[in-house]
């Protein structure tokens, strides 16, 4: 039979429950998932089968980012459990970033796809993915307190970006770039 699962997303160190987000529930065997919301007071539940459960926001409010590597929350859910309480899942704030992606003769490279990740973490978890517009200009919600890299993807795959200016913001990527043929796909 399926167990109750329920939990909690929260600010980190304000323990600020957040309300409109959404929580992806990956278990069984065959792929099967579940998304549910949070309610006013941060708290959400679903139903899933014993066993291994991976559970993470897959939506949050613009203000609000979940960091690390997402994949790797991954918990047990008893057989023999009727309910079982997730551990918090913990969220922190972001701010606007906005900035202009230049090549290495300083022309604005439009339609440019961007990852922004932990500067020290390995692996492929990007916290925000953006496009540039025509001009080269970009904004992205960042999470506060972290140190963040900035990569731009290539034929080669993603390949980091230097800084020009802090005020405005402009960043240069320095290899050869082409105009991607479908700036409207996803990443």
């Amino acid at each position: 039979p399926a167990v109750r699962v329920h939990g909690l997303v929260r600010v980190k160190d304000a323990s600020t429950p957040v309300a409109g987000a959404e929580v992806f529930f990956g278990y069984g065997t065959y792929g099967q998932h579940e998304i549910v919301a949070t309610d006013e007071n941060g708290r959400f539940e679903g139903r899933v089968l014993p066993g291994s459960l991976r559970a993470y926001t897959v939506v949050l409010p613009e203000k609000y980012a979940q960091l690390g590597d997402l994949s790797a929350n991954v918990f047990e859910v008893p057989a023999d459990a009727e309910q079982f309480e997730l551990p918090a899942i913990e969220v922190v704030t972001t701010h606007k970033l906005t900035g202009r992606l230049i090549g290495a003769s300083n022309e604005p490279l439009p339609a440019a796809r961007m990852g922004l990740r932990n500067k020290e973490a390995a692996g492929n978890s990007y916290y925000v993915l953006t496009t540039t517009d025509g001009v080269g200009q970009f904004t992205m919600q960042v999470p506060d307190g972290v140190e963040l890299r900035i990569d731009i993807w290539t034929s080669q795959g993603p390949q980091p970006v230097k800084l020009v200016s802090q005020e405005p913001l402009v960043i240069r990527f320095d290899g050869a770039y082409e105009i991607q043929q479908d700036p409207e796909a996803t990443i």
